[in-house]
């Protein structure tokens, strides 16, 4: 057999099947509010198919790493990305198709916030441990479509938030994640245009590390804002 049991074999095809059971946890959730329950299609289709593909992919990093001395979390995002890419698209356009309405149900919130929280580590790790003297990659673009993606579905919380807001009034949370999509917003905007510039080629790798590194202070200030404020005004 071309594959290789060893070691680190076993812990990649934990590690990725533990992902993927994340990924399709998630991705279930998400089409349930759309009322589209897609679990038994999904597993007789992606699942099964997975469990074979992982451990191809398991044995493919292995033969090229050999030992782990890389990441772990680099390669998860390289290996999911593609598929939480496609996903979020199959996912906009079943939103579109059925009219879904993310205005008055809170549940969608909370789904768009998963999704944020999921493209930004994606890109985080896909980015910092990129080499300054690389190239543009394929991954860099398809990074750059994350992006995008999650940049559509957080205007579309935005607006939510801000009509939850002036119909229902301002409370701690609704004001805190209000804000918190705002930053996240202005984060994977610079990271987005740092991203086509080097893409362009107009701009380089430190450049996005840095989009990316410089706005981690702000979610500390506001957290702080949070913490030690919030409990005097409400």
């Amino acid at each position: 057999s071309f594959l290789k049991f060893n070691g680190e074999f076993i812990v990649l095809y934990i590690l990725f099947a533990l992902a993927g059971g994340a990924l399709a946890g998630i991705t279930m959730m998400l089409f349930s509010l759309l009322g589209l329950d897609i679990s038994e299609l999904y597993f007789e289709n992606i699942v099964v198919m997975g469990i074979a593909g992982l451990a191809i992919v398991a044995n493919h990093v292995v033969q090229r790493y050999g030992k782990l001395t890389q990441s772990i979390a680099p390669l998860l995002a390289k290996v999911f990305s593609p598929l939480v890419l496609l996903t979020l698209i199959i996912y906009l356009i079943a939103m579109l198709v059925l009219g879904k309405n993310p205005f008055t149900d809170r549940d969608f919130l909370i789904s768009f916030n998963v999704i944020l929280v999921l493209v930004l580590a994606i890109t985080i790790y896909l980015i910092t441990e990129r080499s300054s003297r690389q190239e543009p990659q394929f991954m860099d673009a398809l990074n750059f479509s994350l992006i995008v993606c999650a940049l559509i579905i957080n205007a579309v919380a935005l607006v939510a938030m801000a009509f939850r807001l002036t119909s229902f009034g301002i409370t701690p949370n609704r004001l805190t994640s209000l804000v918190i999509n705002v930053l996240v917003m202005i984060h994977l905007s610079r990271i987005g245009y740092a991203s086509l510039s080097f893409l362009r080629r107009k701009g380089s790798v430190i450049s996005i590390q840095a989009a990316v590194t410089s706005w981690f202070p702000v979610y500390g200030i506001w957290a702080l804002i949070v913490i030690l404020v919030f409990p005097f005004i409400f």
